[in-house]
């Protein structure tokens, strides 16, 4: 659950809601219980351009728990 509403948000360029991911989305402290290997992800939110779009792509899980999932920005047309 927390894998796809982290997916969602990004897609959806959801900033508000990736700054609150602790609090907002399902299973936060479960999946991320300290923050370093989740902050990269809100620094290259945060170093899109304008006009960048989003593409996500998909790495599936490894262990039968770690997300792969990772995400590209770029021009339209570049991505």
């Amino acid at each position: 659950a927390f894998e796809a509403w982290v997916r969602q948000a990004v897609l959806d360029n959801n900033l508000d809601a990736m700054v609150n991911y602790r609090s907002l989305a399902p299973a936060a402290q479960r999946a991320h219980p300290t923050q370093e290997h989740f902050l990269p992800l809100l620094v290259a939110l945060g170093a899109q351009r304008a006009g960048d779009t989003v593409q996500g792509l998909e790495g599936g899980v490894t262990y039968g728990m770690l997300s792969m999932h990772s995400f590209m920005w770029g021009q339209t047309g570049q991505v």
